[in-house]
């Protein structure tokens, strides 16, 4: 394995909290050496407070976003849940269109897909072929 590390670049990184972000991208940025989901990277620092005493401070990532859970209606009952990779591959597939009534919680009552987050997914899938 060729390291990808930079002393020059960790150098130029304001404080340890910079470097360890730093470091972090690197095995990020290497496929062999990351689980799919990403991975857990902290940073354990003694710092000072506003009196000068020393504290002990743990930098840790924030938490994964939590998936939305959506469900659609189809021939009038409720289906679902899904999660945005099921919907894609519904989209592909021609059985989740932009006038399909879908509901995700917080959202006010059932509305087509495409007036809802869920248009971008319609952005990446190709219109079908012409007929020849």
């Amino acid at each position: 394995m060729h390291s990808k590390w930079n002393d020059q670049a960790a150098a130029q990184q304001p404080d340890e909290l910079a470097v360890r972000v730093y470091s972090s991208r690197l095995l990020g940025g290497d496929p062999a050496l990351v689980l799919h989901g990403g991975g857990n990277t902290s940073l354990k620092l003694t710092e000072r407070d506003i009196f000068g005493d020393p504290i002990d401070l743990l930098y840790a990532p924030p938490p994964a976003p939590v998936a939305t859970a959506w469900h659609i209606a189809e021939n009038g009952a409720t289906k679902g849940p899904f999660g945005d990779a099921d919907l894609s591959r519904m989209v592909a597939a021609g059985g989740l269109t932009r006038s399909t009534l879908v509901w995700t919680a917080g959202q006010d009552g059932w509305k087509p897909a495409g007036d809802t987050a869920l248009a971008a997914i319609f952005a990446m899938v190709p219109p079908p072929p012409p007929t020849l």
